[in-house]
C-alpha cells in the first residue's frame, strides 16, 4: 500500500523472471540468463529452504547445490560489483562462541554433495541422515555450514560478502511497522500463546534470545553489499563476513521478551479467534514437560475434539498440538541454548557509513528500542498474520475478557478438587 501511494510506478523497475535454485542453472532459460549476465551489478542470494526436518536431499539441491549455480551465473556477469550470500547466524552452532570467519566445515562439501546426488533411495538417506548431520541440530543449519564452505572454496575472485542474520523477526520501522508474513521462531510461539492454543514450551527463558527486525536485517544486508563492492577481492582473501545479531550489543531475555509482548499486546489487541485466554507455563526441564503438555496440550485437545464429533463439526485441536510439538522438539535447541556472537565489521560499517546513510539505512541494532518494537508486533501479528479485521477490535476485547472470567472460574475448580483429593489422602493416612 505504501510502495503503490510513494511509487506509483515502481513495477517498472522491476522484470521477474522463471527459475527454481534446487534444479541444474537455477532452472533459468538461457535467454534469461544472458540477460542477466549482462545487466545485473549486485547478486543478494536469500534463496533457501529454512525448514529445520527438511530431507536432507532437498536441503542440499537448494541450500548447497543452489548456492553453486548462484556462484556459477554471478561468474558469468560482466559488472558485477557484489554478490552477498545470506547464510545464518547458527550455521556454526556447533561452537559457542561465533566470529565473523570461516569454521571448518563438518565434512568436505563435494563428498556430501556425492553421496546424496547418488544415492537412489530417498528412505536410506532418510535413515543415515542422523549420523551425516551429528553435531548439528538439523539439516538446515548443516547445509548452511556446507554452503559457506562451498563459496569460500568456489566463488574465489569474486567480490563475495557473507551475511549472518540470527533470528529474523516482524518489521521495526519500515515498511509498516510490525510487518511480517511467517511464524517462525518466537513469533511463533507469540501467536499460539496469544490464541490460547500454546500453553506450555520445551525451553530456558532466563537465556537470552537472538532476534532481528526484518527491515533492520535488509538494511544491513544493502550496506554490507555497498561495503563488498568497495573491497577488491584476491585469491589470498577469504569474503568478508558480516554476523548481524542482537546478543552482542542489545541482549534480551525471551522471558523479557514474552513481557514486554505481553503488557502491549494482549490486553489491547487480542485476537478474535482466541479460543482460551492467556495461560502460559513454560519449562527447561523435557520430563516437566512431557507432564504439562500431556495436562496442558494433549488431554483437552482429545477431550474438545470429541465434542466436536458429537456435535458435527470439524476436530482439529489434537492435529495441531501433533505438529506443536514436532516444532518444539524441532526449536528445543536453540530455545535452551545461548551462543557469545562477534559483530565487529558488522559495527565498524555502521561507525563508517555517513550520517545520510544512517537515517535512510538505519540497522543500528544498539540503538533499536525493544519497548518501541513490541508496542507495534501484537496489533502487527493481528493485522498481517492472523489476518483480523481491525473493526473486531470491540467484539475481540469483550470475547477476551469472556474467557478471563472462564479461565479464572476453571483454575478454582481445578484447586478446589486437587484440595479436596489433598484432604482425602490425609483423611485415610490419619484414619
Amino acid at each position: 500500500m505504501r510502495l503503490k501511494h510513494e511509487r506509483p510506478k515502481f513495477y517498472h523497475k522491476i522484470s521477474a523472471i522463471a527459475g527454481d535454485a534446487s534444479l541444474p542453472g537455477l532452472g533459468i532459460s538461457h535467454r534469461d540468463r544472458q540477460t542477466l549476465a549482462e545487466n545485473v551489478n549486485i547478486v543478494f542470494h536469500a534463496a533457501a529452504t529454512i525448514r529445520f526436518d527438511e530431507h536432507i536431499r532437498t536441503a542440499i539441491n537448494i541450500n548447497v547445490l543452489g548456492t553453486r549455480e548462484i556462484i556459477n551465473l554471478a561468474k558469468e556477469m560482466t559488472n558485477l560489483k557484489a554478490c552477498m550470500y545470506v547464510s545464518t547466524a547458527y550455521a556454526n552452532c556447533v561452537h559457542s562462541e561465533i566470529d565473523e570467519k570461516f569454521y571448518e566445515a563438518p565434512y568436505n562439501y563435494n563428498g556430501v554433495i556425492s553421496l546424496v546426488t547418488s544415492a537412489n533411495n530417498d528412505k536410506k538417506l532418510e535413515n543415515i541422515t542422523p549420523s551425516l548431520t551429528a553435531g548439528w541440530p538439523n539439516t538446515y543449519t548443516f547445509t548452511k555450514a556446507l554452503a559457506e564452505d562451498l563459496a569460500k572454496h568456489e566463488a574465489v575472485g569474486l567480490p563475495l560478502g557473507i551475511f549472518r542474520p540470527s533470528v529474523v523477526i516482524s518489521t521495526y520501522n519500515e515498511p509498516v511497522r510490525g510487518w511480517i508474513d511467517n511464524v517462525y521462531g518466537p513469533i511463533g510461539m507469540i501467536v499460539g500463546v496469544g490464541a490460547g492454543v500454546l500453553h506450555t514450551h520445551h525451553c530456558d527463558v532466563t537465556k537470552v534470545v537472538d532476534l532481528v527486525p526484518v527491515d533492520l536485517v535488509v538494511n544491513a544486508l544493502i550496506c554490507s553489499a555497498y561495503k563488498v563492492s568497495k573491497t577488491i577481492p584476491t585469491i589470498e582473501s577469504n569474503p568478508p563476513i558480516f554476523n548481524y545479531v542482537s546478543s552482542k550489543q542489545n541482549p534480551i531475555s525471551l522471558e523479557n521478551f514474552f513481557d514486554i509482548i505481553k503488557k502491549y499486546g494482549l490486553p489491547n489487541w487480542p485476537t478474535i479467534n482466541a479460543v482460551w485466554y492467556y495461560s502460559f507455563l513454560p519449562t527447561n526441564n523435557p520430563y516437566l514437560y512431557s507432564l504439562l503438555f500431556l495436562l496442558f496440550h494433549t488431554i483437552p485437545g482429545y477431550f474438545l475434539d470429541f465434542l466436536c464429533q458429537i456435535t458435527g463439526r470439524k476436530p482439529m485441536l489434537t492435529n495441531i498440538y501433533k505438529k506443536m510439538k514436532k516444532a518444539n522438539a524441532a526449536l528445543s535447541f536453540f530455545a535452551n541454548n545461548q551462543w557469545e556472537f562477534n559483530d565487529n565489521n558488522t559495527s565498524t560499517l555502521w561507525k563508517d557509513m555517513s550520517e545520510l546513510d544512517k537515517k535512510i539505512f538505519f540497522f543500528d541494532i544498539k540503538e533499536m528500542s525493544w519497548d518501541y518494537y513490541a508496542r507495534a508486533c501484537a496489533i502487527g501479528l493481528r493485522l498481517y498474520l492472523v489476518k483480523d479485521d481491525i473493526h473486531t477490535i470491540k467484539n475481540a476485547r469483550i470475547k477476551w475478557e469472556k474467557l478471563r472470567k472462564a479461565h479464572l472460574l476453571l483454575k478454582t475448580i481445578v484447586a478446589i478438587i486437587f484440595i479436596r483429593i489433598c484432604w482425602f489422602i490425609v483423611s485415610i493416612c490419619f484414619n
